[in-house]
């Protein structure tokens, strides 16, 4: 009889776990910042060499200001409160750096001392697009202690390619010292070109006065578009599409930017010879920040007489907006087949338990893929390349599908599962396919060659010993199904199983597809909803159409 050995590993790290640490020689930061600050000065830019680094700025005990840098190592500070004279201790950390300590001397200055204090401009949402022109206010502030003597001039101006000046010098009449002077919109700026989402630009104010220069400054937050196919869906006049039959192309498009997408537009490139479509360019639908718009039968695409049942064609497209990034990829049309590649979406595909006790853990992944230019499927594991959990069992549904005398279940798989070290034709973990006709009970199938495994036995095991499965460690291959003789409605699952013990990375399913070598005649679904559409022509007369 055979004997198993069981072996626990176990691995201590010793540290506190939120304490950062270096994975690479650390080196000595390169700071670019005046030593000497002035009361009633709020802003600040601190040029380092340290990306992603953090700064505090303390007085004493108290903590005065905590923030971080970009990923170019700049700082920008914005305090909410003016600073009192004394000495301050800037402290900066950054991965794989050195700590930086430096102090700074806050003073009031004994000469008059300009800034541009209250920025605000004429957004009213809180989100700046690009094409926006804003008007800038603001409070000018003598925070010397010495009264200005003469008039003077304010300046703005921007590094920032996304900002165009359009009206941007403002002159003032002499402040005293303390006193200040509201302006509105002494300023007028238009945002322009492509920046990335939650993106910065920096507005300088240059004070021109009694022979003395200042600079103030000041952020503004630009909100951009950020799109992503949600889902697409090919519709035919039959549940398949066949040679000569021309079929309608519906999208969804998702917003996760803080932008808005005011002017979104599609491009379709028809580079596959046995597809055509009469548009090349759309113009679609705004998509506000945050939300998703669907976009029902937007174009059909008619298939040539020259394509063959089970190849799956393909149409380029680009769909973008005046700010946002560019989605690009294909559309799929599957010919003579329902094809389930789960790149939009699950795409009505279910997962369920199957028994109390043990987990499902079925999901969309984007580990792994076999789409051609896709990036999902269907795993059953952790998430990303997570192992599956031990006592594992569920199962993945597909819709139902019409099917008829030849039809045959193709799909794709990867698979790392714990199958026996000593008994090479037998495994602990391992999944199956099931059918169900017509509403019936579910049924084992058996792919072409058979399943080159059986479970061994074991308690433990959520299938009966002797179970045939897919099992072990292979790459990417192509599983048939042959279903013979049947007519009428069917649905797939795929069922996979772990015991208590050891697990692999889990079981990928990727292009499923139901083919047929012609539509399935006499064969009805019944629909999830009905509804009765607007009638055309209307007005009508003698008849129309619903």
């Amino acid at each position: 009889n055979p004997v198993m050995y069981w072996v626990s590993y176990e691995t201590n790290l010793f540290g506190c776990p939120v304490t950062r640490i270096w994975s690479d020689t650390p080196q000595n930061m390169t700071i670019d910042m005046s030593s000497d600050w002035v009361v009633g000065l709020n802003s600040y830019v601190i040029v380092s060499d340290a990306p992603n680094g953090t700064i505090r700025i303390k007085l004493g005990e108290d903590l005065v200001y905590e923030g971080v840098s970009d990923d170019t190592g700049v700082f920008f500070v914005e305090l909410e409160e003016n600073l009192v004279p004394g000495n301050y201790q800037i402290y900066i950390n950054a991965p794989n750096y050195y700590p930086y300590n430096q102090t700074v001397y806050v003073t009031a200055t004994n000469m008059p001392y300009i800034i541009c204090d209250q920025v605000t401009d004429s957004d009213e949402d809180g989100r700046i697009h690009t094409g926006d022109i804003l008007h800038i206010s603001t409070t000018i502030k003598n925070m010397g202690l010495v009264d200005q003597q003469d008039s003077g001039t304010i300046t703005l101006s921007s590094a920032s390619p996304n900002i165009e000046v359009m009206q941007g010098s403002y002159e003032f009449d002499s402040i005293s010292a303390g006193d200040s002077l509201i302006v509105d919109s002494a300023f007028q700026i238009r945002v322009i070109g492509s920046f990335a989402d939650n993106s910065q630009a920096t507005l300088v104010f240059t004070s021109d006065y009694d022979g003395y220069e200042t600079e103030s400054y000041h952020r503004i937050h630009l909100a951009a578009p950020v799109l992503s196919l949600s889902s697409y869906s090919v519709t035919g006049s039959e549940m398949y599409v066949l040679p000569g039959d021309t079929a309608s192309i519906s999208f969804a498009v998702k917003n996760t930017g803080s932008g808005d997408a005011l002017n979104p537009f599609l491009l379709v490139f028809a580079d596959d010879p046995l597809l055509s479509t009469d548009i090349f360019e759309l113009t679609l639908d705004p998509i506000i920040g945050g939300s998703t718009t669907t976009y029902y039968q937007v174009f059909d695409v008619h298939v040539s007489e020259n394509a063959e049942i089970g190849t799956s064609l393909s149409l380029s497209y680009i769909i973008s907006a005046e700010n946002g990034n560019a989605i690009d990829g294909r559309f799929q049309v599957s010919i003579g087949a329902i094809n389930y590649g789960f790149e939009p979406d699950s795409q009505e595909w279910v997962s369920e338990q199957l028994q109390p006790g043990f987990t499902n853990q079925w999901h969309r992944s984007s580990q792994r893929n076999h789409t051609p230019e896709g990036g999902w499927s269907m795993k059953f594991g952790g998430t990303g390349s997570a192992q599956y959990t031990s006592t594992g069992y569920g199962a993945l549904v597909s819709p139902e599908l019409a099917v008829n005398p030849g039809s045959a279940l193709k799909f794709w798989h990867w698979m790392d599962a714990e199958d026996h070290d000593d008994y090479q034709s037998q495994a602990w973990d391992g999944g199956l396919v099931e059918m169900s006709l017509n509403g019936g009970g579910w049924s084992s199938i058996e792919p072409v060659g058979g399943y080159p495994k059986t479970i061994y036995n074991n308690p433990a095991s959520p299938f009966a010993s002797g179970t045939p499965v897919f099992s072990g460690n292979f790459d990417w291959t192509e599983a048939v199904f042959e279903l013979g003789d049947i007519t009428g409605v069917a649905q797939f699952r795929f069922v996979f199983g772990s015991d208590g013990y050891v697990a692999g990375e889990g079981w990928y399913i990727d292009e499923v597809m139901v083919e047929s070598t012609s539509a399935a005649e006499d064969v009805f679904v019944t629909p999830a909803t009905v509804s009765l559409k607007q009638n055309y022509p209307n007005p009508f007369n003698p008849d129309t159409n619903i």
